[in-house]
């Protein structure tokens, strides 16, 4: 069993929360279903926060959605966005 460590940051008054979920094998490997964070300015930056905090992130395959509105590409955040990590999936 392996564990994970996260390091848990005191907000201040001015600082904003963003929520993430993670749905299907992303919830599985980050141990969590949602993880609140530091609000960081584009999906870009998030995935790369991910990467250098939970060692093998890089290797997950998602999509991501960020306020119910799957995106493509490098989106910029705003305050209080919700961003979703989705596995992937097919439509048929």
């Amino acid at each position: 069993m392996s564990s994970i460590w996260i390091q848990i940051i005191k907000p201040t008054k001015t600082s904003i929360i963003m929520k993430t979920k993670f749905f299907g094998q992303v919830a599985d490997f980050m141990g969590s279903k949602e993880l609140e964070v530091l609000e960081i300015e584009s999906t870009e930056k998030l995935i790369q926060y991910f990467n250098s905090t939970f060692p093998g992130f890089e290797n997950q395959k998602f999509a991501i959605a960020v306020d119910n509105t799957i995106v493509t590409g490098d989106t910029n955040l705003q305050a209080n966005t919700v961003v979703a990590f989705l596995p992937p999936f097919s439509g048929g």
